[in-house]
């Protein structure tokens, strides 16, 4: 009110650190969205005014840092039952546990030399204004975007005209070009560069492969990727996994252990794995994301199921459809990132079964060769069917 934009931005940041602070006692992701929407998201309305590139990327770091924050595997969220009282009792009992694993520190400043010649895009929601923060040779610039609410209209409409597409055998891509225009200054900005990609908002359902050449993963925040990529990597057995009632997981579990050799299986084979590779149906949930799930013998296993695996391997790969949505950092994707997983294979658009399994068998070869998952992904070649498979994580 007094226009003391110094003091203003000095008492958002120490606001978000509190709100970090309190946050990152809760395991449970549903819990610190819920801490996020009610004590930070007020608060973001006052941080873009006048604020430097590297100033905006910093605050809204700090607001990630209250979604997201990576933890030790531990006790899921084990009740029975179904229908909404079940759901009820899912989010209680995962919001009984307590993190156990506080973030590392990070900060904007540590960046540059982590990235190399790796382009950071974040996007920053502020109310109805949408920025997107560039990270890119040390240098950070900011780009105003369309009106938020605009652009998700955009979104929506283009993700309804590409599953119609789908439905008629059509390339879903086609529905994504109007899309191109909205981003053309950050898309130039990222051309000829591996690409980190932190969305906001509904923009964690964008196929972001539709607009995008260039090798990329999606993450939560700057430090979730920092985190992922300097993590050790694992050694263990690949492990595939037929879902319930797809007719094509089958053909793509043999194709996975054609590549790799045999698979390990019986108990603890999970907690074992470096390599995890899911084949069948997947649910979505708009109103809680960590209610959609993976439909398997035993039933489905909802995102909250998921926080006791045990285990973190490196790579998770979720063939099926909308397994890769969510919103902002929660969803079955954010619940393995946080879990310790390196790197998560999903799609944020439904998945056409039967071009899937040579898809797979593409991506898996390349890996076997010693791809990275992002580069896998951008030489697989995009059949109608797969253009919502995208890395989360270090890919």
């Amino acid at each position: 009110a007094r226009e003391d934009r110094r003091g203003t931005l000095a008492a958002v940041r120490a606001a978000l650190r509190t709100a970090g602070d309190l946050a990152a006692t809760a395991a449970s992701l549903e819990l610190r969205a819920s801490i996020a929407a009610r004590c930070a998201d007020p608060l973001l309305r006052f941080a873009p005014l006048g604020l430097t590139a590297r100033a905006l990327l910093e605050v809204e770091e700090l607001y990630r840092r209250i979604l997201w924050a990576p933890r030790e595997a531990g006790p899921g969220a084990a009740v029975e039952g179904t229908g909404p009282g079940h759901e009820r009792r899912l989010r209680e009992e995962a919001r009984r546990v307590g993190a156990r694993r506080r973030e590392p520190a990070f900060g904007t400043a540590d960046l540059p030399a982590v990235l190399g010649r790796t382009v950071l895009v974040e996007f920053v929601r502020a109310g109805d204004a949408l920025t997107a923060v560039t990270v890119r040779d040390g240098r950070c610039r900011r780009f105003e975007l369309a009106p938020y609410p605009e652009l998700a209209r955009e979104l929506r409409f283009a993700r309804l005209a590409a599953t119609r597409a789908l439905m008629d055998g059509g390339p879903e891509r086609e529905a994504f070009a109007p899309l191109r225009g909205w981003f053309a200054e950050v898309l130039a900005e990222v051309a000829g560069r591996d690409v980190v990609i932190a969305p906001a908002g509904e923009l964690h359902g964008m196929p972001w492969a539709a607009l995008v050449e260039e090798p990329f993963s999606v993450v939560p925040s700057a430090a979730a990727w920092v985190s992922a990529v300097t993590a050790p990597p694992r050694e263990g057995p690949v492990v595939p996994i037929a879902g319930a009632g797809a007719p094509h997981a089958a053909a793509e579990i043999r194709a996975v252990r054609e590549i790799y050799g045999p698979s390990a299986a019986g108990p603890g084979a999970l907690q074992r794995a470096r390599v995890v590779h899911f084949a069948g149906h997947g649910t979505y949930r708009a109103d809680d994301p960590l209610l959609s799930g993976l439909v398997t013998e035993r039933g489905t296993v909802t995102g909250y199921e998921l926080a006791g695996i045990g285990g973190a391997p490196e790579l998770v790969v979720l063939s099926a459809c909308d397994a890769g949505r969510g919103r902002d950092a929660v969803g079955i994707p954010g619940q393995l990132l946080a879990l310790g997983v390196r790197t998560v294979i999903a799609s944020v658009l439904p998945v056409d079964d039967a071009r899937a399994v040579e898809f797979m068998a593409a991506v898996h070869r390349d890996l076997a060769a010693g791809s990275r998952p992002a580069e896998a992904l951008a030489g697989a070649g995009r059949e109608p069917g797969t253009l919502g498979f995208q890395c989360f994580g270090a890919g």
